[in-house]
């Protein structure tokens, strides 16, 4: 994965893409209840660019919530970088 981070950042400054207002790496995040563990999102890699229109969309229960809360600042992540 580090490879395909490298060659969007090298592929950013050759064609001068402006830098990501908000960047994901490998983000995840674990709820842990009563001693059970369940995986809300896991491994995710985004990029977001000023002006940039984004639509979420998935399966009931695919995390798209989570992702958001995350994103917002609501919730908390166990893994990666923001």
């Amino acid at each position: 994965m580090r490879d395909v981070i490298q060659y969007e950042s090298k592929f950013r400054r050759e064609i001068k893409m402006p830098t990501p207002l908000l960047e994901l790496r490998n983000i995840g995040k674990i709820y842990v209840s009563e001693g059970n563990v369940a995986v809300g999102i896991r491994g995710v890699n985004l990029s977001f660019d000023r002006g940039e229109f984004v639509a979420v969309t998935g399966k009931s229960g695919s995390g798209k919530s989570t992702l958001l809360n995350v994103l917002s600042g609501m919730d908390t992540y166990e893994e990666g970088e923001l």
